[in-house]
């Protein structure tokens, strides 16, 4: 009774590849970019995490928690799709443009 039992070390690198493959099935989708990049924004990985007077280490250490957050995420979505980031932008960019022309 032959059983095809995969190891530990193969059950785990089957998992990742199915969590890269449905961000990179996601990552096709303007809608997704776009949610994904404000949840990236949110994050602030692209602003100091310091709190900007002097006595809220509290402050501090929150937004290290979201910005530890944010490039987790900005990591996972270039291990699945190294051109991401600038679709992303793009998209957000495209979507600022239509506020735009709206407030106009």
């Amino acid at each position: 009774m032959s059983m095809n039992l995969l190891t530990e070390e193969e059950k785990v690198k089957k998992r990742r590849e199915i969590e890269i493959n449905d961000l990179v099935v996601s990552l096709k989708s303007v809608e997704t970019q776009r949610v994904l990049w404000r949840i990236l924004e949110n994050a602030g990985i692209q602003k100091s995490p310091f709190a900007s007077s002097g006595g809220q280490r509290e402050w501090t250490d929150f937004f290290c928690g979201k910005m530890d957050v944010g490039l987790w995420l900005q990591s996972e979505i270039l291990t699945a799709n190294a051109n991401a980031m600038t679709q992303m932008k793009r998209a957000n960019d495209s979507r600022d443009k239509m506020d735009e022309i709206d407030e106009k």
